[in-house]
Order: structure tokens, then sequence, then C-alpha cells
């Protein structure tokens, strides 16, 4: 099976007609037709009903559709792995981190890491943990740091720690003068400072105040959580974020939540196929480390 024709019929498909396809791929016409005539020969099977514009595909081309890209990423990462095995690869580490960790747990861990190994050139990049993961499969991030366990075969994971979720505030609010556990209906009264919807820790927070059967009052939604912190450091509101997320961060009063607080799964994930080597274990294992110590201080 060749990897070009594949990659022309998903740019056909996605594209919807021949033309269009064409350009993006930098082909002819009669050369890209040719290309999907002979894929339908080699699988023996029609994938595209001709006469149609756009291009429909038949069944048996949806589903090549579906399972195309998962191939081609496979081919791609195997590809990389042979060559930095051959010692013919980019030799940075590329890891994939959490924005929520960046600040806190994951700074401090590279601190000590470094000291450790100060010669490994390092590219760290900030994602949520589904675009880590897809990174990964893909072959451009060889490490990630989530707080969501792969279901995807390809991906192994190793567990670190529960992230538990703790109040955080403005330092001179109400509810920040003294150190016993905060009940989510006190935070649920004020105006909160969160991230949007979709987000990761969004639903967690939602999802904890929906079970109390609580209504939240919201000031402000912002991705960044260097921004969210911001702005409950200059007193907009509160925030209900994982204590990960606030761990070495001053200005601000953090307060533990009473009765069962919300949490996350966090942990470190890489390709299957990839052979770990000292370099990593070394930072997985600093990570951990910092993501333990946030919890018994924060947690």
């Amino acid at each position: 099976m060749n990897l070009l024709r594949l990659r022309s019929f998903l740019a056909l498909s996605e594209a919807g007609g021949f033309r269009r396809a064409a350009d993006l791929l930098g082909l002819s016409q009669p050369a890209l037709t040719r290309q999907i005539q002979v894929l339908e020969a080699e699988f023996g099977a029609q994938l595209i009903r001709r006469g149609r514009q756009p291009v429909a595909l038949t069944e048996a081309g949806r589903f090549l559709v579906q399972h195309a890209g998962r191939l081609l990423a496979e081919a791609a990462f195997l590809r990389q792995e042979v060559q930095r095995l051959d010692g013919g690869r980019d030799p940075t580490l590329c890891v994939g981190v959490l924005q929520s960790l960046l600040e806190g747990v994951f700074s401090t861990a590279l601190v000590g890491w470094r000291r450790d190994w100060p010669t490994v050139p390092l590219r760290v990049m900030g994602f949520r943990s589904g675009p880590i993961m897809a990174e990964i499969i893909d072959g451009r991030q060889h490490l990630g740091f989530i707080g969501i366990p792969p279901t995807d075969p390809r991906l192994v994971w190793k567990p670190m720690v529960e992230d538990v979720f703790v109040a955080v505030l403005p330092p001179r609010h109400r509810l920040a003068q003294d150190d016993t556990p905060l009940d989510l209906a006190d935070l649920a009264a004020e105006g909160m400072v969160l991230p949007p919807p979709g987000f990761g820790l969004r639903d967690t927070a939602d999802a904890a105040f929906a079970t109390l059967g609580l209504t939240l009052r919201l000031t402000a939604e912002l991705e960044g959580i260097g921004a969210i912190l911001a702005l409950v450091r200059a007193g907009l509101g509160p925030s209900l974020l994982p204590a990960s997320a606030v761990s070495g961060i001053a200005g601000l009063a953090i307060r533990p939540l009473a009765g069962h607080a919300p949490r996350r799964s966090l942990g470190a994930v890489w390709h299957a196929g990839r052979r770990q080597d000292a370099v990593v274990e070394a930072l997985v294992s600093a990570v951990e480390h910092s993501a333990a110590t946030a919890q018994i201080r924060l947690g």
C-alpha cells in the first residue's frame, strides 16, 4: 500500500473535489485521478461515487477515511523513531504539558531535572490533554503530562497523583481569613473566575457544583491559568483550581475544600512504540515528585 495514495485520498475527501485537492497536493487533476484509481485497484473496492460534486464517498470510502489518518500517523511515528535510533533525528526532547501545570509543578520539577541534565535540548509546549495525546500519536511530542487517562492503545499511561482542587482567593477576601476547609456553597455565592466551558478544569468544577445542586455565579471566563490567577490576585473573584496549578504561586490565598473535593488524575503519557531512556525517566520522576509535594502542601 502506497502512503502517498492514502494521503491523496484523504485530501480528496476533505477538499470535496478533484480540482481543489489537486491544487492542495501540487498535482495535476489527471495525476490525482490516477492515484485514486490505483488505490481502488489495490483495495479491490470503489471508494468514491463518480459524477458527484462535491465528491461523495462510498461506504468503503468512508471507512477508509476513518482509519487512514491513524495509519499515516503511525507511519510518521515509525519513520521518526527509526531516524532517532539511528542518530539522524533532532535530539531535542519535545514535551507537551497541561497549561495548568506549567507555572507551578512543572517549572519546579524542571529546575531540579535541569541540574542533572544540563545539556539536553528541551522544547516544552502548553496544551490541553486531548491535543497533547494527538501530538504524541503523530510523533510531534515525545512525552506528555496530562489530566485524563488515555483510552487509545497506542499510548502508555503512568499515573502519578490524584490532583485535588482547592479554593483560590484574593489575599484580603472575606473567605480567606482562616485556614478551615471551605464549603463549595460559600464559593458558589461569589462571582468566580474560571476557564470557559469545554476545558477539563471547568467541566470538573461544574460537575462538583451541580452534584450539590449549586448554581455558579461567574465574573469572568479565561483560557489561560496565568490570566485567571492574575484576576484572582487583583480581587476580581475567587477560583476553583487543582493544587498543581497554584503550587509555588505567590500573592494568593489557598483554602482546602470541605467534604469530598473534586480532583483529577495526573500522569505521564508516551507512545507505546517509543523506547524510554534515562533522560525521560528522570523528568517523569521529577514531575511526579513535584506534583506529590503540591498535594501535601495544598491538598
